[in-house]
């Protein structure tokens, strides 16, 4: 016969493993939404990448983009005594650096190839700096001044940076935005429907 107190002890276990159970479904449940919405974000950048990048990125065996970082040009962005465009860690849409490319980022700073918006490639630096101690920004530099200057890049023009690789190989996409004609073109299709 069964005592009160070794039943308590069943029904518990019965509990703690429907418990389990449970919170194995929720995790798998999680990993699968999670799958997706990488995917339909996957699908939506890839709509947003203007079809020359696109093209040019297929031509290079690009793979593995990533929308890293989407701004408003600011005064100090294009400054020429400042030489450099700053992407705040804490703004970034998503990681792209693997964890080796992290430290040496850190350390040393390393040289990466930059995809213009005039689709001609150039090499620049990738650093990791400190602005405070919770302020850690990544900054595209070195030859960013000659970025600015080939691309007449100005002071409150939309861009993206964007990350791919070739290979193994860290590279960059600087994709002007214009903000205006965009907004124009889905009016227009809004119209249209």
């Amino acid at each position: 016969m069964i005592n009160r107190r070794n039943q308590a002890l069943i029904i518990r276990e019965s509990n703690e493993e429907q418990e389990n159970c449970w919170r194995s479904m929720k995790k798998f449940v999680d990993a699968i939404i999670e799958a997706l919405h990488d995917d339909l974000e996957d699908q939506l950048k890839e709509m947003s990448l203007p079809k020359e990048f696109k093209a040019r990125i297929r031509e290079m065996k690009g793979t593995q983009l990533i929308l890293v970082y989407e701004k408003e040009l600011f005064k100090t962005d294009i400054n020429s005594v400042e030489n450099r465009l700053s992407i705040p860690l804490n703004q970034m849409r998503k990681e792209f650096l693997t964890e080796r490319e992290k430290v040496k980022v850190q350390e040393e700073g390393m040289e990466v190839q930059l995809l213009q918006p005039s689709l001609k490639v150039c090499t620049i630096t990738l650093k990791k700096w400190q602005m405070k101690p919770t302020c850690f920004l990544y900054v595209l530099t070195k030859q960013w001044n000659s970025v600015v200057r080939d691309n007449s890049l100005k002071a409150k023009e939309f861009v993206q940076v964007w990350s791919f690789r070739v290979g193994t190989e860290l590279r960059f996409a600087l994709v002007r935005r214009n903000i205006e004609e965009e907004e124009d073109e889905e009016n227009e299709e809004e119209e249209d429907e």
